[in-house]
């Protein structure tokens, strides 16, 4: 009997430490990994998930082997025809593909990648992709737009807005300090992992209030202070009716918190005739109004003694609009940006929203209040040696909430309910679990720059004509589409993935009909059964020329795949993955690191690690020089295999076994993580996870 320490990512919850228990050569269970109790945000503990691993590494009706479509002909009744076939065959055949793509320019004739890939899973096939990010960065252009259902199952608005407005790809409870938390149809109970169920269930035991609206009880809805029943979709009328309450049935100078609206938002801000914001002529600074000096002032001017919110007021001024179009006033009629707030929350009242969503206005008056109420207003705590607000309410948003339809407006009036009460990345309050858009994934801070008119930085997609047609082609357009997306790892898949699909067969009038991949690889996700439209899906698919999916078991999209290359499982493969300090939830680690993920025993059937995949397909397609350099360069996880005292470059020449170049990743980690003072390999990791 043995134990072998390795983690599980399959979901982004985690990654989640535990053990293996090995006898006789077979996984027999799955036990927490204690010895990670004082890091690891479960305490060690790991969901129902993971004890399922075994059975999925057993699972006799799992791909057992590479298979090879035979039947030339694709559709939703017609047998595949699948034969296995050994590993070489079909690695063979996957880089003569890639290789013709190569020969014949890696853009087609409408300057489309002709590779295009699809990833799934939130984020985590990351946790089981080894060296895969090498291969696709060592390729040239890829369309990552045809998406793998993230087009109907993530949180897409709260991912494009919270990112823009406070580096919140995902927006949760500071629940330990929380005292009072709104949730619009997230399941906590069920979604948020190990830590996020054991910090509520904390936070309950601790006094705290949650109220949870949904149109069904949920598990998250039985174990709540209150369930409120609510219409599907009219989450945002409930939150808009809550603002209306605060603003004009409340006195909103002596309930929000000013000191925050004044000095953390854009609320001061004038605004002109046309509706952008007034700016010194002269600096073309943004413009607020003094209200003790009586005289518009530059918005960062130290000698400011109070912004105004309110009021009317007429300044020389001028505006810039789109694309740099200038209007100039001598004296230009002008308001605060919170004073266009009072007036544009006038009409959605409690009554208002009650008619739409089925809530009574009573209880929505009510929660306004309990917010108001709850929040501490003016109250600190210390953390670390310094004081800070506390200001312990949040609202939590599920994804079919802020997904689709009503969807901006949700986030947009969670987060003007937080900017009101002062809750907004403050403890106890509204807090961003990661950031995705903007680099360095691994660190939240860091990816905060200041911008123009004290706004973060952020690098979106031109809306000129002429530097949009620098951009990349995919097939979805989201550089032409969606400018807020910006152009980095993360924003293909945040993309209008439906798009592509719908447009393959029905194009619109005066648009360019896109060209199908010349090689479409599938990773840890179905498409063909979590997308919108499968029916148009599986039409589209069938017509693609040649389709090569890394699969478990046969499903609606690898159907028409024209090779399954059936690569490891969950405890038969090997992967350092990097820790902390947060993904995309509630699960918080103390410190950064790094965790081995490793096999227990022997693969049962004939699969093969993907790291192994990756760099076979390198060296057979003839980009393995290319693929070394971009790990040596830190592609995997940010870990430099050259730095302050350290040397561990691969060759760019040289093809590399597994195990060597995880060891060279994980003595190179550990001297990232101690300024290259010390160092662990493989064996090291293989013992202590």
């Amino acid at each position: 009997m043995k134990e072998v320490k390795t983690y599980c990512f399959q979901c982004y919850n985690g990654p989640d430490p535990f053990k293996m228990i090995v006898k006789d050569g077979i996984v027999r269970n799955i036990e927490p990994d204690f010895d990670c109790r004082r890091i690891s945000p479960g305490e060690g503990r790991v969901c129902v998930k993971a004890y399922g691993l075994v059975q999925k590494m057993y699972n006799s009706n799992r791909i057992k082997a590479p298979l090879i479509r035979t039947n030339p002909k694709k559709g939703k009744g017609e047998d595949p025809g699948f034969r296995e076939a050994s590993w070489d065959e079909a690695l063979d055949l996957v880089s003569e593909r890639l290789g013709e793509i190569r020969k014949r320019g890696l853009l087609d004739d409408k300057g489309y990648p002709r590779l295009a890939v699809s990833m799934g899973e939130a984020g985590s096939p990351a946790g089981y992709g080894g060296t895969f990010p090498a291969l696709l960065s060592s390729w040239g252009p890829i369309d990552f737009t045809l998406g793998g259902g993230e087009g109907s199952k993530c949180y897409h608005s709260e991912h494009l807005y919270g990112e823009l407005w406070h580096r919140a790809f995902i927006v949760a409870s500071d629940t330990p300090r929380n005292k009072w938390i709104l949730s619009f149809g997230h399941n906590t109970n069920a979604s948020a992992g190990v830590s996020g169920a054991m910090r509520h269930a904390d936070a309950r035991e601790r006094g705290y209030k949650r109220i949870q609206v949904e149109p069904h009880l949920s598990v998250s809805a039985t174990t709540s202070d209150e369930w409120i029943p609510i219409k599907t979709k009219t989450d945002a009328p409930f939150m808009y009716g809550m603002l209306n309450a605060i603003l004009h049935e409340m006195d909103w100078r002596k309930v929000c918190d000013l000191d925050f609206i004044k000095k953390r938002t854009n609320s001061p801000y004038l605004i002109g005739p046309r509706g952008y914001y007034l700016r010194d002529p002269e600096t073309r600074e943004i413009l607020v109004w003094d209200s003790m000096d009586n005289c518009p002032r530059i918005y960062n001017d130290p000698s400011v003694k109070d912004f105004a919110l309110n009021g009317r007021y007429r300044v020389r001024a001028m505006e810039r609009g789109p694309d740099g179009e200038e209007w100039f006033y001598e004296e230009a009629g002008c308001s605060p940006a919170f004073d266009v707030l009072l007036e544009h929350m006038k009409p959605y009242t409690p009554d208002w929203a009650s008619e739409i969503c089925d809530v009574p206005a009573s209880t929505i008056r009510r929660l306004a209040r309990e917010m108001i109420d709850s929040a501490c207003i003016g109250k600190e705590i210390e953390i670390c040696g310094e004081k800070v607000p506390l200001r312990p309410v949040a609202i939590t948003l599920g994804k079919t909430v802020n997904n689709g339809p009503g969807g901006y407006q949700a986030c947009w009036a969670r987060t003007v309910l937080a900017m009101l009460t002062g809750s907004l990345e403050v403890a106890g309050g509204s807090i961003g679990a990661s950031q995705r858009l903007n680099r360095p994934h691994h660190d939240r801070w860091s990816s905060i720059w200041p911008g123009e008119d004290g706004f973060f930085q952020n690098f979106l997609n031109p809306t000129d004509t002429e530097r949009r047609a620098k951009l990349q082609k995919t097939r979805s357009h989201y550089t032409e589409l969606v400018p807020l997306v910006g152009n980095t790892g993360w924003s293909p898949f945040l993309s209008p993935v439906p798009h592509a699909w719908l447009w393959f067969k029905d194009t619109p009038e005066n648009w360019e009909k896109p060209t199908y991949p010349d090689v479409w690889i599938i990773y840890r996700t179905n498409p063909n059964m979590s997308m919108y439209y499968t029916d148009i899906m599986e039409e589209t698919t069938k017509d693609f020329p040649f389709i090569v999916s890394f699969g478990y078991t046969l499903d609606e999209t690898n159907w028409y795949a024209d090779v399954i290359l059936p690569e490891h499982t969950d405890l038969e493969g090997l992967q350092l993955f990097r820790l902390g300090p947060s993904t995309h939830s509630e699960a918080y680690w103390e410190e950064y690191g790094f965790a081995l993920r490793q096999p227990g025993v022997e693969p049962p059937y004939n699969t093969m690690d993907l790291t192994d995949i990756c760099t076979e397909l390198a060296d057979r397609v003839g980009i393995l020089k290319e693929y070394n350099e971009a790990i040596n360069a830190g592609i995997m996880f940010g870990i430099r295999l050259q730095g302050r005292n350290y040397n561990h470059m691969l060759d760019p020449e040289r093809k590399y076994p597994l195990d060597e170049i995880w060891d060279r990743l994980c003595r190179a980690s550990v001297r990232l993580l101690t300024n290259g003072k010390e160092e662990r390999d493989l064996q090291w990791f293989r013992e202590n996870g």
